[in-house]
């Protein structure tokens, strides 16, 4: 480099704080090390093979039709008519449960090895490895498969699976229970959960109880989230984030029919039979959010998938109120035209309004996308505004000043750093005269 009154460079100081390691290490070192992995080591190879035991008991108890489906068996005496009409006997019934419920097992076990694998000194890693793994225990009717004798065995591997979710959820990513007095909220539910506490309050008391809970465990990853966390950690968080998000949505799904629906409350209903497929995706989609938090992997594309899901979510819901808007107002248009009273839809009414649908998709998109830019990602649509007036400025400008001038403001809108300069090596002669290669 030449001199300094000859030579120019491009300066940017990043402001402090943006940037960094991550206050809490979760690593673990030396004894430590050793004695957490021996724990959740055991702990898991314990429940897997409380699985394993499960399985011999599990096809009979699951055949077998009960007054009670939703502790001892899958299905009830007034079931097994619907099915048979539907060609599917109690035994392939319980077959294809016990396969699903094995390969929900399968799944857990595959990320919880990833994650030993992959992350064995990190004892958060190791915690979500344990509560992927103890999942099932209470997501899928393996536990009816134990005897008489293991069952107090598979209810107190119940209460460790419960304990696990609402310590991770409390103090994920760091490891830490931020603020410091959230451990009481997640002590609270634990102790109603494993009846020390639960068989002392009235119902109402503990459903409130454990409302609170939940609330003081969201605000506190939200106080965690905006004052105390990394940008990798608020990554993390948002995958986490949005898989519980998503696990609500996909069981408010299946439950909220069958509290609306009469129809769906009757004994010989089949839509109970849906819980099983239920929870199989709810636990998938737990284990590849927590995975990927954990792992680091294309943390970033969190931001991608939330602003597509708003998107395309958001479009689906105007789309179906126009089309049922458009379907209700032109087939009372057709009906007063044609002095018809009928209550089916014209096929040109339906097929009007499916080309108006057509029709309204990209625009309606397009606005939908640039509404949520400006609402939930602003810094990212500013910047991304002043990069494309930027361009529109390099192909236009012809002076070096100028351009120069925007592009120090340029950087200092995107970037925001304490401070912008530009310095340009002016161009010699010579290096004009030689040829370029």
């Amino acid at each position: 480099m030449s001199q300094p009154d000859q030579a120019h460079h491009a300066q940017v100081a990043i402001p402090t704080g943006v940037i960094g390691n991550e206050p809490h290490d979760t690593r673990l070192h030396g004894t430590w090390l050793v004695a957490v992995r021996a724990i959740v080591f055991a702990a898991i190879g314990s429940t897997i093979g409380l699985y394993l035991l499960a399985f011999p008991g599990l096809m009979p108890r699951l055949a077998t039709p009960c007054a009670d489906p939703s502790n001892s068996c899958i299905i009830s005496p007034e079931q097994v008519a619907p099915l048979a009409k539907l060609g599917i006997t109690p035994n392939a019934l319980a077959l294809a449960v016990a396969v699903l419920s094995y390969l929900t097992i399968l799944l857990v076990s595959g990320v919880a090895a990833v994650l030993i694998w992959r992350r064995s000194d990190d004892w958060m890693a190791l915690l979500v490895a344990l509560t992927l793994v103890l999942m099932p225990v209470n997501f899928t009717p393996v536990g009816m498969g134990l005897g008489s004798i293991a069952q107090p065995i598979g209810q107190l591997y119940s209460i460790a699976g419960f304990v696990t979710i609402y310590l991770l959820v409390a103090i994920f990513p760091s490891g830490r229970f931020v603020p410091r007095w959230l451990w009481l909220p997640t002590v609270v539910p634990v102790l109603i959960a494993s009846g020390l506490l639960g068989n002392l309050l009235p119902d109402a008391i503990t459903l409130a109880t454990i409302l609170i809970s939940f609330l003081c465990l969201i605000v506190g990853q939200i106080y965690r989230y905006r004052r105390i966390s990394t940008p990798v950690q608020r990554q993390q968080t948002k995958w986490a984030v949005y898989g519980l998000v998503l696990t609500l949505v996909v069981n408010q799904a299946y439950w909220q029919p069958a509290a609306w629906i009469p129809a769906l409350q009757r004994p010989d209903s089949l839509f109970p039979l849906l819980a099983g497929p239920d929870s199989f995706l709810m636990i998938v989609i737990l284990a590849v959010c927590f995975g990927i938090a954990i792992l680091r992997y294309r943390l970033y594309d969190i931001d991608v998938i939330v602003n597509r899901a708003l998107v395309y979510g958001s479009l689906t819901v105007v789309l179906a109120l126009v089309y049922v808007a458009g379907v209700v107002g032109l087939q009372a248009m057709v009906n007063g035209l044609t002095q018809s009273h009928g209550s089916e839809n014209s096929p040109l009414v339906i097929v009007i309004t499916t080309l108006a649908i057509a029709a309204l998709f990209q625009p309606l998109r397009r606005r939908i996308q640039s509404v949520i830019d400006r609402r939930f990602y602003r810094r990212k649509y500013d910047a991304r505004q002043t990069l494309e007036r930027f361009s529109a400025t390099l192909r236009q400008e012809v002076e070096l000043a100028a351009l120069s001038e925007s592009l120090v403001q340029v950087v200092e809108e995107t970037m925001q750093p304490e401070h912008a300069s530009l310095w340009l090596q002016p161009v010699r002669r010579n290096d004009l005269a030689q040829p370029q290669p």
